[in-house]
């Protein structure tokens, strides 16, 4: 399923997604980074499209997507072979926090 606008830069994600959460790395059970959380379906759109409210309809920008911006910056990302399942979420969840950082910003203008 894709969204009433369909966009080939996203994925749809079932996970659940909060307010806050976009940007966040999206994983596999391998921990495997697939792409970024980016957005929740428009629950008014598509009700007004479709007559009921989707639930878990979230969606992330793809991997290969955000590779293409680092790429720019002359950054060439690190991509993983096929691994095991880790098995459990907190597993996966903990691994991600190895490589997953939080950008602060500043009102500071910069001279």
């Amino acid at each position: 399923m894709r969204r009433i606008r369909i966009d080939t830069t996203e994925f749809q994600v079932t996970a659940t997604v909060q307010p806050g959460n976009s940007g966040g790395p999206v994983l596999d059970v391998t921990g495997n980074l697939l792409g970024v959380t980016a957005a929740c379906m428009n629950h008014v759109a598509a009700l007004m499209a479709t007559n009921t409210v989707p639930q878990s309809v979230n969606f992330g920008i793809k991997g290969e997507v955000e590779a293409s911006f680092l790429r720019v910056d002359g950054v060439e990302p690190k991509t993983g072979g096929a691994a095991a399942a880790l098995g459990k979420p907190h597993i996966v969840a903990a691994g991600g926090k190895a490589f997953t950082v939080q950008p602060h910003w500043s009102n500071h203008q910069h001279r």
